[in-house]
């Protein structure tokens, strides 16, 4: 593949640095109930930023594909190909919470009340398990690449510190809203390496 083929990754990974913290800071700092309440107003109709969720989740799962692509098509590495697969398996359960926000919005209100809990505690526990699988992912991920930064470009290298550091984060739950600063500087990394000509790419 030519470098022009990656113009398209790069614009991509430049929109989710910008999109993923606004939505989340958003989330995080819109509401002043409870978690519960919040996530269960949230649940009850279909908003903005059920769009804006979708989008870059979409988003996500194009980037991770590209940095698959990328890596193989340009450094013959694929020691990753299947931890970045399962990545955007992850991603796309994720985005399949979804189905729960639409289903509280167009089911009749008397069956939705009948199973708030059960509403809340599945999108409790796929959120948390999305974030612990993401989490463990990322460490394995960056420990791989680094195990291998002789065969990696600079850029790669630094990818590949910051996704250790995010994944620690993550997998402590409690502070996995850290992935707040540290995906969206990952993401301007990537950006960089696949706007970066081919040539100019230096391994270290």
């Amino acid at each position: 593949m030519q470098n022009n083929d990656y113009i398209l990754p790069g614009v991509a990974a430049i929109a989710l640095a910008i999109l993923y913290p606004l939505y989340w800071i958003g989330e995080l700092t819109g509401s002043a109930l409870s978690i519960s309440a919040a996530a269960w107003e949230n649940m009850l109709m279909l908003t903005f930023s059920d769009v804006l969720f979708l989008a870059i989740g979409l988003l996500v799962i194009y980037v991770y594909l590209s940095v698959k692509t990328i890596l193989n098509d340009q450094l013959n590495f694929k020691r990753i190909d299947l931890l970045l697969l399962i990545m955007v398996g992850v991603n796309a359960i994720f985005i399949g919470t979804l189905s729960l926000d639409l289903a509280a919005a167009i089911l009749p209100d008397a069956i939705v009340m009948q199973n708030k809990d059960l509403l809340l505690a599945v999108g409790f526990s796929l959120t948390v398990g999305v974030i612990l699988v993401c989490g463990l992912l990322d460490v394995v991920i960056g420990l791989v690449l680094l195990a291998n930064a002789s065969k990696l470009p600079t850029l790669v290298k630094i990818f590949a510190v910051m996704t250790l550091i995010q994944g620690v984060f993550e997998v402590t739950v409690v502070f996995s809203p850290a992935s707040i600063v540290i995906f969206p500087v990952s993401l301007i990394v990537l950006a960089a390496f696949f706007l970066t000509k081919p040539e100019s790419i230096e391994v270290v």
